[in-house]
């Protein structure tokens, strides 16, 4: 009687599915797939079993949640969202679980399952974006606003913080992300600038997510990180091979929201630089 009534419960797609929702994604998106044509199919065509899998966006009054899975293999992605914001250049990249050659095929194998997750739920559906570049002539920034109307997926938030604006550069040196909720602190190892943070606060006001990215146009041997590797060869080799996502807008049609410079002299008050007014609106 007891094996016929856990049958029916089975057999049962609304108990069944009821009863999926309570694995973890990881199990979820492997193991319960596996057991058997009916369980792979119910995982996937059941919108709830989806939303749960961060394929499909919940609705927008679901408590927010950073997806789970994601945050395993991509902590760097993924600081606490009250926590500090979080730096990372590419020396820390060989911190993460999928580093060795070994795992990283898998995780870079084409078609895979990662790439298309939502980050979070509901979705985040705006990036601000800022860009520092360093030069001979000093610093500058432009700050972008990335709209994702269907949400923010993994593969342009991964790529994006590892390859400003969807091209490999072989200057890119550092990476700092914050997520909406995240408390100010000092994001990078540059001089302060007041034109630079009020384009953080305006980021941070306008977007779910912000990165913000260093790169630098006279990169040698000591990146003033202490990190002595070429952060391209370095990076280069976590890139994924197949495009699998672009930008509502071309990287030509791209236009900041807002500019500025620090000036090159780089005057010192306290440890602070003095900042040139902003360029542009």
């Amino acid at each position: 009687m007891e094996l016929k009534a856990r049958k029916n419960v089975l057999c049962t797609t609304e108990l069944l599915e009821a009863i999926l929702l309570q694995l973890d994604v990881q199990t979820l998106l492997t193991s319960a797939q596996l057991v058997c044509k009916r369980w792979h199919d119910l995982v996937t065509y059941s919108r709830s079993l989806q939303q749960a899998l961060f394929f499909q966006p919940a609705p927008p009054r679901t408590p927010r949640v950073q997806n789970p899975l994601l945050a395993k293999f991509f902590p760097l992605w993924f600081p606490d969202p009250t926590g500090p914001r979080q730096n990372f250049c590419h020396a820390d990249l060989q911190t993460l679980p999928f580093a060795s050659k070994k795992h990283r095929e898998a995780f870079l194998r084409k078609g895979a399952s990662w790439r298309h997750m939502l980050v979070q739920q509901p979705p985040a559906q705006s990036l601000g974006y800022i860009e520092i570049i360093q030069g001979f002539g000093g610093i500058s920034f432009n700050r972008y606003f990335l709209p994702f109307d269907q949400g923010i997926r993994m593969n342009a938030f991964y790529d994006l913080a590892l390859f400003p604006l969807g091209r490999l550069k072989r200057d890119h040196k550092v990476s700092c992300l914050w997520w909406e909720g995240s408390k100010e602190v000092q994001t990078m190892a540059i001089e302060a600038s007041s034109s630079r943070e009020k384009a953080q606060d305006d980021a941070s006001r306008l977007s779910d997510i912000v990165i913000e990215t260093w790169e630098s146009n006279s990169w040698d041997d000591d990146d003033g990180l202490g990190i002595y590797a070429d952060p391209w060869k370095s990076t280069r080799t976590f890139e994924f091979p197949m495009k699998d996502w672009r930008m509502s807008v071309s990287r030509r049609d791209l236009k900041p929201e807002d500019q500025g410079t620090i000036d090159p002299d780089l005057h010192e008050n306290n440890g602070d630089a003095v900042a040139a007014a902003p360029v542009g609106n």
